[in-house]
């Protein structure tokens, strides 16, 4: 078995990240961003049920497929998270929003967040790009309502008669 050091120094198997120790006193790094980073309401967002759902589906409407490595390095990478095109901190109402999702990997994810903090001008260059981006892959995929009724994000359309609540 491989191991390697802990912070405190401890050999740990290769692949753990933490000694049990460590791991009580010091949490995972996404909770200690949670508590001291980020808002209590966009922390709470982020370990709710519906966020984890959609954050699954918008996994799924993207084949498992990080869109920034896809079409601008020709690479199939996994994505780790799914960002906010437009961040929560700016319009929370887009917050589920499919429209306003793309999955990325940790790197392209870090890659984004420095865009969209070198300033104004940079985030709305890299918001137009990601916005691009989703367009083709929703062109390349036989469009929108395709890929959303697959996922299961649209009902297919429906005549209003033939509903079981309609009455004449």
């Amino acid at each position: 078995m491989l191991l390697h050091l802990c912070r405190c120094g401890k050999a740990i198997p290769q692949g753990v990240d933490m000694c049990p120790a460590c791991r009580a006193k010091y949490g995972s790094r996404h909770m200690i961003y949670n508590r001291q980073e980020r808002s209590q309401t966009a922390a709470a967002f982020y370990c709710s049920r519906a966020w984890r759902v959609m954050r699954k589906r918008m996994i799924d409407v993207f084949d498992g497929v990080d869109i920034l490595a896809y079409y601008e390095d020709q690479e199939v990478v996994e994505p780790d998270r799914v960002h906010h095109v437009v961040e929560l901190e700016e319009a929370w109402d887009l917050r589920l929003d499919p429209f306003n999702l793309i999955p990325l990997s940790n790197a392209n994810h870090t890659r984004v967040t420095a865009l969209y903090k070198a300033g104004p001008e940079s985030m709305a260059a890299c918001q137009k790009r990601l916005r691009e981006l989703r367009d083709r892959w929703f062109a390349d995929q036989g469009g929108v309502e395709k890929v959303f009724m697959a996922a299961g994000l649209v009902a297919p359309p429906f005549s209003v008669e033939k509903t079981p609540h309609w009455k004449p």
